[in-house]
C-alpha cells in the first residue's frame, strides 16, 4: 500500500522550508508542483527542500525538481536538499548528486544557503538564522 504524501511549506522570511514525506509519484506531482510554484512566485526563492522522509520518488518528481532548481537559480535563489537514504541513492543512480547541494540535517543545510542581503545591503548573518532555529 502506498504511503500518503505530506507536503509542508513554511516561509522563514529569507528562505522557504519545503518538507515532503511519503511517496512522491506522478499522481501527486500536481501537489508538489503547486508548492514549488508558490516558492517561485515569491521575491526570494531560496529553499531548504527536506526529502529525508521520502519513501519513493519517480521520474516525474525528479523532472519537477530539476525544472524548479533551474528556475530558482535563474531568479537568484538557491536550493539545498536535505536527503535521506532513498533520495541519496536516487540522486547517485541518476547522477544528479552533482546538480544539487545536499545536507544530512536542517542545520547543515541552513549553513549552505547564501547570506541573504536585505534592502539596505546589510547581511542577516548565519547567527540570526541559527538563533531563529533554536527558538522553534
Amino acid at each position: 500500500m502506498p504511503m500518503a504524501l505530506t507536503i509542508d511549506l513554511t516561509d522563514q522570511d529569507n528562505y522557504w522550508t519545503l518538507r515532503v514525506d511519503g511517496e512522491l509519484a506522478y499522481d501527486e506531482a500536481a501537489r508538489f508542483r503547486m508548492a514549488l510554484d508558490r516558492i517561485l512566485s515569491s521575491p526570494n526563492c531560496s529553499v531548504l527542500l527536506d526529502l529525508s522522509c521520502v519513501a519513493y520518488m519517480d521520474s516525474s518528481a525528479l523532472g519537477l525538481l530539476l525544472s524548479f532548481n533551474k528556475k530558482c537559480t535563474t531568479q537568484g535563489g538557491s536550493v539545498v536538499l536535505i536527503t535521506g537514504p532513498i533520495t541519496d541513492r536516487l540522486l547517485e543512480l541518476t547522477r544528479l548528486s552533482a546538480v544539487f547541494p545536499q545536507a544530512e540535517s536542517r542545520e547543515a543545510a541552513l549553513l549552505m544557503l547564501p547570506e541573504p542581503v536585505r534592502e539596505y545591503g546589510r547581511s542577516d548573518g548565519i547567527a540570526n538564522r541559527l538563533a531563529a532555529m533554536e527558538a522553534e
